[in-house]
């Protein structure tokens, strides 16, 4: 069976077909009132064996918050938290995973009574690719590939590099966004000097002694003879 797995890139064989997934990045762009969880995802994908060529290279199936349910939903069946059947449901149903677990109830003695817990047995999921024509509305026609533990298991690896390094990528996003719009703040501190009035916008000064009244009660400045 091969394999081939990197941070960003998964590749391994199921039955007689070659199943290829990269998570390229977040969606270009960003905005501050839009969440993580709300981000689509730019994926890579295809399938292939003698009958099927399947690919494609788009933003518009998964979102980041699908996907990390995706991954902590492996996560969680591996660690014995989830015992149903679950289903993963993309933004598009052109691709979808069904998982089902089987569990089995195992019993340690423990003195006067026993311990119950489940044990993981097996598990496998269906991938599912649904078809659509070239106007882009689906045919009804689609290919189920069971895909078995030993290739979950190096799918639950995959995920688990790649939801944080796009997390990585939207928290570096912000900071920059954040670096780049930051607006000067004045000093907690200012210089007293510097917050002097300028000399030519300030009220001259006039003493009483300098002007005199008029008839009509308006004061005028007294002209000085040297």
């Amino acid at each position: 069976m091969g394999r081939r797995t990197k941070e960003n890139k998964l590749n391994f064989i199921s039955g007689s077909a070659e199943v290829f997934f990269e998570i390229v990045r977040l969606e270009n762009g960003f905005y501050s009132n839009v969440e993580l969880s709300d981000y689509k995802v730019l994926i890579r994908f295809s399938v292939r064996n003698e009958w099927l060529d399947y690919k494609r290279f788009t933003s518009e199936i998964m979102t980041f918050g699908a996907l990390a349910e995706f991954r902590d939903m492996l996560n969680n069946i591996f660690n014995g938290k989830l015992i149903e059947p679950a289903a993963v449901c993309f933004s598009k149903p052109d691709i979808m995973f069904t998982i089902l677990p089987r569990f089995r109830i195992k019993r340690e003695k423990g003195g006067e009574c026993d311990k119950e817990y489940m044990e993981l047995q097996d598990v496998f999921a269906n991938l599912i690719l649904k078809f659509a024509d070239d106007d882009g509305f689906y045919t009804g026609e689609k290919y189920v590939l069971p895909i078995y533990r030993g290739n979950l298991e190096l799918l639950a690896g995959f995920l688990n590099l790649a939801v944080p390094r796009l997390e990585r990528q939207w928290e570096s996003a912000r900071r920059r966004v954040k670096t780049e719009f930051k607006t000067d703040v004045p000093p907690k501190n200012p210089d007293p000097e510097k917050q002097k009035e300028p000399e030519d916008l300030k009220e001259p000064e006039v003493n009483e002694e300098d002007v005199k009244e008029t008839d009509n009660g308006d004061v005028e400045p007294l002209q000085r003879v040297s």
